[in-house]
């Protein structure tokens, strides 16, 4: 998003907590942004973070005694600010994540004099699931609203931010930038009745559902299963691939041409995590999950946060979270059925392109969202 911006035309400044790897330097400018890294506060050892590995949600999840590090956090943060807006004004700031940025972006206005930048307010999952389990939710969204706008990833966190108690909700889908070359609707021929390639994208950590799309390429003896990313389960993964072995590779990380590499090899993305009742933390919309319809690939997909909705415009499939169902869906599909979820996952993503979320974005700032 931040590159999409610096494209469109903007100066853009990143402030972030530093990470734990070694030699990431505190300043850098990538791809025309220019990054600060401030320092978390304390030791700040790995094992003490809030943020970053597998995501703070899992990290509250594993210890939760590591929220006791948020009130400094959150006071760095606020002081990085504060540096980075009297180093160089700024016209909007946008706060990613409610908990703890937003916090510290409110904070850090209001302890700075002059006139103040527009500040956006951004909801994304985790942090949206940990703000409603608050006991002064309600207070913490009124007192945000009335320094900003609040702003949401998707209409599924709009509706649990209003459950919440906020009153005015922006919806500004996240900016995905577009694939190198041009999306692969119109000429992808899936090997239907063949050696079907199938996908997963994401951190490998408990409830994400690698292990159920494991159980689904086992139940299909033609297909294969390529799995991208890393957490804390890899090793687990991996160990089960092995034991039964299963027609499945773990890839790491991948960025860039990696990436898209990944795409071009797969012909179907599985998004197969654990659904959940109401009330209880669930994903919102996975990145992984855009980027695949962009360029034409169908995803099946469990009933999770917003995907049903999403997936209710075309290009994938909503399953019930049994492996079996999901296989004999999977290999009944004929090619007329796949030449239609590809034709239509790019534009059931629409809104996602970056020139259409950037002007969403634009709009919020106005205040016309």
């Amino acid at each position: 998003m931040a590159v999409g911006l610096v494209d469109s035309g903007a100066d853009v400044r990143v402030v972030t907590p530093s990470t734990a790897a070694a030699g990431v330097p505190a300043r850098e400018r990538w791809q025309g942004v220019d990054i600060h890294r401030h320092a978390y506060p304390g030791v700040a050892w790995p094992a003490t973070r809030l943020t970053g590995g597998d995501g703070m949600w899992q990290r509250l999840r594993a210890r939760p005694a590591r929220a006791i590090v948020a009130p400094g956090l959150i006071a760095a943060m606020a002081s990085a600010l504060r540096s980075a807006l009297r180093e160089r004004s700024a016209d909007v700031v946008i706060g990613h994540w409610l908990l703890p940025t937003a916090v510290a972006l409110r904070t850090a206005l209001l302890a700075s004099g002059g006139p103040k930048p527009r500040a956006l307010y951004v909801g994304h999952g985790s942090d949206v699931h940990l703000l409603r389990r608050l006991p002064g939710a309600r207070v913490l969204l009124r007192a945000l609203e009335a320094t900003g706008t609040v702003c949401s990833t998707s209409p599924y966190l709009t509706d649990q931010l209003r459950l919440a108690g906020g009153r005015r909700i922006a919806w500004t889908p996240l900016g995905v930038a577009p694939p190198a070359v041009g999306p692969e609707a119109s000429r992808r021929q899936p090997r239907v009745g063949g050696s079907l390639v199938l996908g997963v994208l994401g951190r490998l950590v408990p409830g994400k559902g690698v292990e159920r799309a494991l159980a689904v390429v086992a139940a299909l003896p033609k297909a294969s299963l390529l799995i991208a990313g890393d957490g804390g389960g890899r090793a687990e993964i991996e160990a089960t691939i092995h034991s039964r072995a299963l027609s499945a590779r773990c890839l790491g990380p991948v960025v860039g041409a990696d990436k898209e590499s990944f795409f071009a090899e797969i012909d179907l993305l599985l998004y197969l995590a654990d659904p959940r009742p109401p009330g209880a933390f669930q994903d919102n919309l996975p990145v992984g999950v855009v980027e695949a319809l962009m360029r034409g690939i169908p995803v099946v997909a469990t009933a999770v946060g917003e995907l049903p909705s999403l997936l209710a415009r075309g290009g994938g499939i909503v399953v019930p979270p049994n492996a079996a169902a999901i296989a004999g869906r999977i290999a009944s599909l004929g090619q007329a059925d796949w030449v239609a979820l590809a034709t239509e996952a790019v534009e059931a993503v629409a809104h996602h392109k970056m020139a259409a979320a950037l002007d969403r974005l634009a709009a919020a700032s106005r205040g016309a969202a």
